[in-house]
């Protein structure tokens, strides 16, 4: 396994990951699974690409990215400009959900360097992960950058549970065990 800079010819296996690996709260229905790369990608292969690298096989197959906006004010924008009204076609749930991450990220404006990072269950638990995290903060550091944040991970997770053995540390409680994590770089 090899990890690189993301393509322009990645964008559909990347969006297929993230629907791959959408929570179980997604995959209850089919309006709710395609919000999620609207919610949880198109913005970033979209406008902040250098900011994103993949886990690829020996085949070429991608298995895995991290994605990372490091400009707050671009991502607001442009999710209310173009993102909240393609959510509210789908409707008034997958809406909800993305109103609450943008208030979400909101609150951690001055650590707002957030990622959000996918990998196919069967590479899981094997240090692509933290192999991908690390590619990031490199890249971060190289672009003068002092932290890396990640909202809402339940305390209860493994998400949580991953972000901790890499050394984030809880910055914000939002409440119901939903915390917002960063490291610094």
């Amino acid at each position: 396994m090899n990890i690189r800079k993301y393509q322009e010819k990645d964008k559909d296996r990347v969006r297929e990951i993230c629907i791959l690996t959408a929570g179980e709260y997604f995959k209850k229905s089919r309006k709710r699974l395609e919000s999620v790369p609207i919610i949880f990608n198109d913005y970033f292969t979209t406008y902040e690409k250098e900011n994103i690298f993949v886990l690829v096989d020996d085949l070429g197959v991608i298995e895995g990215y991290i994605i990372c906006s490091t400009d707050y004010n671009k991502f607001m924008e442009k999710y209310k400009d173009i993102y909240l009204k393609q959510v509210k076609k789908i409707g008034f749930l997958e809406t909800f959900v993305l109103k609450i991450y943008m208030k979400q990220l909101k609150k951690i404006k001055d650590k707002s360097i957030h990622l959000h990072i996918d990998i196919i269950e069967e590479y899981r638990g094997q240090g692509f992960g933290t192999k991908l995290i690390d590619t990031l903060k490199d890249h971060l550091k190289e672009k003068g950058f002092s932290h890396l944040s990640i909202c809402a991970v339940n305390r209860k997770s493994d998400g949580y549970k991953f972000y901790k053995k890499c050394g984030f540390f809880e910055i914000f409680d939002y409440g119901f065990n939903e915390v917002a994590l960063s490291i610094n770089l």
